[in-house]
């Protein structure tokens, strides 16, 4: 799998091999029997070295997230140890750029020519552009 721009912060290891790259980490996505929303995955909530996915083993129990920039890879350390309660999972129902629980998704964008996304107001002046780039990287 080829390195994406830093845009893609965060790598995922699945049992030491790469998985999939982030945009941004929700760390109540990988509590015990959940998985990212595609949203937030460059391509598919699958491991591109095995093939896994939340169909054929794919768990979260598995996965390493890893800060691209630094190698920092105990961010979810706290959780899985059970010292800090897992905070809720992304509601779908929130801006497709920052998640947002605040502002409302209120705000149709187009990209890639058809698929169509909601944003808060916040995100909305730049989320085309940023949408498009994220699809192209």
């Amino acid at each position: 799998m080829p390195e994406p721009s830093l845009r893609w912060w965060w790598r995922v290891d699945h049992r030491g091999h790469r998985a999939f790259y982030m945009r941004t980490l929700m760390p109540g996505d990988f509590a015990p029997g959940r998985l990212p929303l595609e949203r937030h995955v460059r391509g598919p909530v699958a491991c591109a070295t095995c093939g896994a996915s939340g169909e054929t083993g794919l768990v979260s129990e598995d996965l390493v997230v890893v800060e691209r920039s630094t190698g920092q890879r105990n961010f979810l350390d706290g959780f899985r140890a059970r010292r800090t309660a897992w905070p809720p999972s992304t509601d779908p129902s929130t801006c497709h750029l920052c998640s947002g629980r605040g502002a409302p998704a209120d705000r149709p964008i187009v990209i890639g020519g058809s698929q169509i996304v909601q944003v808060c107001a916040r995100c909305a002046p730049g989320a085309a552009a940023e949408l498009d780039g994220l699809a192209r990287d």
